[in-house]
């Protein structure tokens, strides 16, 4: 004799309530999917923004203003040892930059 799986009357309810169920919750998966993907923009754009600033005031240095730094309270402190290397880097650009200024002087008079 052949066995044949069939579907009792709880499997039957079973499925018809899952199916239900689904069916049901299913149009709110996009609506949680986009407000899961609006909060993560959010929350990663306003994370970044001390960041944006302390690069708009980066932007600002330039040859003219070798003596302008940045205020260390408003770097994060994520970035905080990447700051004080760029600081660095912008010091021993300012002494190369008045030295080499200096010599030119010299050698100019």
């Amino acid at each position: 004799m052949d066995t044949v799986a069939r579907a009792d009357g709880k499997d039957a309810l079973v499925d018809s309530l899952l199916w239900d169920f689904l069916i049901d919750i299913a149009w709110m998966l996009p609506i949680l999917v986009a407000v899961t993907v609006i909060i993560g923009v959010l929350a990663i754009r306003r994370g970044l923004a001390p960041v944006r600033a302390v690069s708009e005031q980066a932007a600002a240095i330039g040859p003219s203003a070798t003596a302008v730094r940045l205020p260390e309270d408003d770097v994060p402190r994520e970035i905080a040892p990447l700051d004080g290397r760029r600081q660095s880097c912008l010091g021993k650009t300012r002494t190369g930059l008045r030295d080499s200024t200096s010599v030119h002087c010299e050698r100019g008079s």
